[in-house]
């Protein structure tokens, strides 16, 4: 299977400050995170987590919490992702590990 720009990512996390853990599941919007000009599944969903703008602490705050966060990269991690094939029909659930993803 193929991932593309319809591809969505799920993430569980975990808060280290408060120690909440939860689920974040990209809503299907017509375009997504997952980007099928990268080599490898998941390339640009990848890249957005771990070095792009959902990189930092202040940024991913509003997918897992509520609270205002400072920037910083100390307080989520994500701890197992998946990805969705590029066509998959909006309502059908099939999610892939994205294990590059996970953070130790």
């Amino acid at each position: 299977m193929v991932l593309g720009v319809t591809g969505r990512v799920k993430l569980r996390w975990l808060d280290k400050k408060t120690g909440e853990t939860g689920v974040y599941v990209e809503p299907p919007c017509g375009h997504g995170s997952v980007s099928p000009d990268e080599d490898e599944p998941g390339g640009w969903c990848l890249f957005l987590w771990q070095e792009g703008n959902y990189s930092c602490d202040c940024n991913r705050a509003p997918f897992f919490t509520h609270d205002d966060v400072e920037c910083g990269g100390s307080r989520f991690r994500i701890l197992e992702a998946w990805v969705t094939p590029e066509d998959t029909p909006l309502g059908l659930e099939i999610w892939m590990p994205l294990p590059g993803l996970a953070e130790e």
